[in-house]
């Protein structure tokens, strides 16, 4: 065992006087120009192809060697790494593939050795190392939690960076297929790397419930602490209406209803009048726009959610973009949907252009109307009853006196 149990300067100063470590300072002291460079080289090939533990013994040197330099943890600080490039080339390996086979010696050999020399190997080689979805895996499926949390410190510090942007889509995708316990390393490392959340969302349509828990998990905590925008909302309804279980869209919407609720509305009634555009009788209907999620689902996504946000469908540019959806969809969507339409309310002149709306007074003015002509045609019928009586009596006069005669 070469890398000391309790590390410290002295510690690792110690480990490094053994004579193959001679051998390592004689090479890494040559300029790249030196005649004696070359020999050297092939008797440490030649050392390799019969111990391959000679490739991260090397790397392990060149990091302890520089240990106490004011940059203290770069491998090339004097051109030390361009050593292990060169043995890589007198082997004819190419540097990652190298790279990666002695990491992977050195993680069955000595798991603590691998951990500290990680930082200098992505820093020193950041054109194989970052991004790199071999090296990552090797390391989640190495490391403990005590070790994690170191690479997390180094992280947070600034001494570590384990990712590249043009190839993080990469390295969530493999990590699809991995062991639970690797995952949630990888998000670990992602969450202390501070990574967007515009880096995350692609991947988002193509999780599955039943399969990827652990991403579905660690991106929905990330939108928790995000503010709902146009593009958020638009990549969280593009999931498929899963089973009943599956609360990863309902659980993201309630979160941003709670705080953004206003907001919230605006966007997703931007976003179906969009999925169902009016009718118009001389234009055909156009498909959806491209990226939109399709009515059919956006409209599903609303169903599940309305149980525990009816005040969001009772904002008014809500109830104008279920409207248009309602007169846009087919009677198997208004029947399969009924439930949601139902949220759907009359036309009130007096409701309010923000939360909610006010009450409808329609019954009480229609009570008064009933009560105005009710009474209208009592008074009506008390007149008519009046004149008749008159004309009566007149009558009764006027053949009083004839019966009066002939009496």
């Amino acid at each position: 065992r070469v890398f000391p149990e309790t590390v410290t300067e002295d510690s690792i100063e110690d480990s490094i006087g053994r004579p193959l470590f001679v051998l390592f300072r004689n090479l890494a002291e040559l300029s790249e120009d030196d005649s004696r460079r070359l020999p050297l080289l092939t008797v440490l090939s030649e050392m390799y192809s019969r111990c391959q533990r000679i490739g991260y013994l090397l790397l392990y040197y060149l990091q302890a060697s520089t240990l106490g330099d004011d940059e203290g943890g770069k491998i090339a600080s004097n051109g030390k790494s361009q050593v292990f490039k060169e043995l890589c080339e007198t082997q004819d390996r190419e540097l990652e593939a190298g790279l990666l086979a002695d990491l992977k010696l050195c993680q069955e050999e000595d798991v603590n050795l691998l951990c500290w020399l990680l930082p200098a190997v992505y820093t020193q080689f950041p054109q194989v190392a970052i991004g790199n979805t071999a090296l990552l895996h090797l390391v989640v499926s190495t490391v403990d939690a005590r070790q994690l949390q170191e690479l997390v410190c180094r992280v947070v510090q600034g001494r570590l960076v384990m990712f590249r942007e043009n190839s993080f889509q990469e390295v969530l995708s493999a990590s699809l297929s991995w062991e639970t316990f690797e995952q949630f390393c990888l998000w670990q490392l992602v969450t202390a790397h501070g990574i967007p959340i515009d880096y995350v969302l692609p991947i988002l349509p193509r999780l599955d419930y039943h399969n990827h828990a652990e991403a579905l998990t660690a991106i929905l905590l990330m939108l928790k602490h995000e503010k709902p925008t146009a593009e958020l909302v638009k990549q969280v309804l593009c999931r498929e209406v899963g089973p009943a279980g599956d609360m990863f869209v309902v659980s993201a919407l309630r979160c941003w209803c709670r705080d953004h609720e206003e907001r919230l509305g605006e966007l997703v009634a931007t976003l179906l009048a969009s999925c169902c555009p009016q009718a118009s009788p001389n234009k055909r209907k156009r498909g959806k726009t491209s990226g939109n999620p399709s009515a059919e689902k956006l409209l599903g996504h609303l169903d599940r959610l309305r149980s525990g946000c009816r005040q969001l469908y009772k904002l008014d540019c809500m109830q104008r973009a279920l409207q248009q959806a309602q007169t846009s969809c087919t009677e198997a969507q208004k029947n399969h949907f009924s439930n949601l339409f139902a949220l759907v309310e009359l036309d009130d002149p007096g409701r309010g252009k923000g939360r909610g709306r006010k009450p409808n007074h329609n019954t009480k003015s229609k009570s008064k109307t009933y009560k105005n002509v009710s009474d209208t045609s009592e008074e009506s019928s008390e007149e008519e009853e009046v004149v008749i009586k008159h004309k009566q009596a007149k009558k009764r006069k006027k053949i009083n006196p004839v019966n009066s005669d002939s009496d």
